[in-house]
C-alpha cells in the first residue's frame, strides 16, 4: 500500500477541468424508472476533482458494466456527449487510484467488525479482498523503465 501511494503521489495528474465528483459513482447507486435515472443515492464521497476518476470508479470490476459496454465504448460516449476527451493516462491513473480507494474501505470495514463497531458479517472478511485488488492496481501498472 506504501508503494502504491508514493506512486499515485508522483504521478498525479493535473485535471483537465474541475467538477462534482460523486466518489461512488456505480450503477447500484442509481434509482431507476423504467430507463430513466431519478436519483443517484451514497454522496458521502462526493468531492471536487476530476470528472475522470467517477468514470474509472464506474469500470472496476467487481461492479462495472463491462458485459454491456466496453470501458473504451464508454469513454468515446462520454466524450461524444460531454465535448472533453479522456485521457488514456489520467484514466489509468484514476484506475489505479481506485483500487488503493477500495481497499482502503475494504480495511475500514474489516477493522469496524474487529473492533465491535459493527455486527455486519459482510465487513467480517473484507481484508482477504485487499490481495486481489493489490494485484490489479500491479498490472495495470505501466511497465518500469518507461519514464514511470
Amino acid at each position: 500500500m506504501v508503494a502504491a501511494f508514493i506512486w499515485l503521489k508522483e504521478h498525479r495528474p493535473i485535471a483537465r477541468r474541475i467538477s462534482i465528483v460523486h466518489g461512488d459513482f456505480r450503477f447500484g447507486n442509481f434509482l431507476y424508472e423504467g430507463d430513466r435515472i431519478n436519483a443517484m443515492l451514497d454522496w458521502e464521497m462526493v468531492h471536487l476533482g476530476d470528472p475522470v476518476e467517477d468514470i474509472a470508479w464506474a469500470y472496476r470490476s467487481l461492479w462495472g458494466p463491462q458485459a454491456f459496454l466496453s470501458l473504451d465504448e464508454f469513454v468515446t460516449r462520454y466524450t461524444e456527449l460531454s465535448g472533453t476527451p479522456v485521457d488514456s493516462e489520467t484514466l489509468r491513473f484514476y484506475r489505479l487510484l481506485g483500487e488503493v480507494k477500495h481497499s482502503i474501505i475494504s480495511l475500514t470495514g474489516a477493522r469496524s467488525f474487529m473492533d465491535r463497531r459493527t455486527r455486519n458479517l459482510f465487513l467480517a472478511d473484507r481484508a482477504s479482498t485487499i490481495t486481489s485488488y493489490l494485484k490489479q492496481f500491479m498490472d495495470w501498472l505501466p511497465e518500469q523503465g518507461t519514464g514511470d
